[in-house]
């Protein structure tokens, strides 16, 4: 099953369905954006933002499969050099589910004092975004 799932990694890069070697559920996402923008994604080693669009936003792209109902939450947020966050769910046969745009304005406000790694109040649930004391605020 692992030789399976190299093989079928090898394929997708080969083509250009995913740009890198990670989960190429973040990958299919950042195309996703990028497609949405008219520009291609940033290279996989910049850190601090997935895509930069033609008039220079740049957006963090944050994506999820749903696997089971219980499964909410996005990925840490490692820096918050960007401009927005975009939430990209998917099904778990990979439809899309919704895709949504936050301004790091509001990402700030949900982490306490606007650093990633201080979550702050308490946990809630959501089906796409960060909110106050999510785990989307830790490194």
């Amino acid at each position: 099953m692992v030789a399976l799932y190299g093989e079928v990694m090898s394929e997708l890069l080969r083509r250009g369905v995913v740009h890198s070697g990670n989960n190429p559920i973040a990958d299919m996402a950042e195309s996703l954006i990028a497609d949405y923008y008219g520009v291609a994604p940033e290279p996989p080693n910049n850190r601090s933002y997935d895509v930069k669009t033609k008039d220079g936003t740049r957006i963090q792209v944050k994506a999820l499969r749903r696997t089971k109902p219980s499964r909410r939450g996005l990925s840490p947020l490692r820096t918050l050099d960007f401009d927005y966050v975009a939430a990209v769910i998917f099904e778990p046969d990979m439809t899309l589910v919704e895709a949504a745009l936050v301004p790091i304005d509001a990402v700030r406000d949900t982490c306490a004092g606007g650093r990633p790694g201080r979550p702050t109040g308490s946990r809630s649930r959501t089906s796409s975004l960060p909110t106050r004391g999510s785990s989307a605020c830790r490194p």
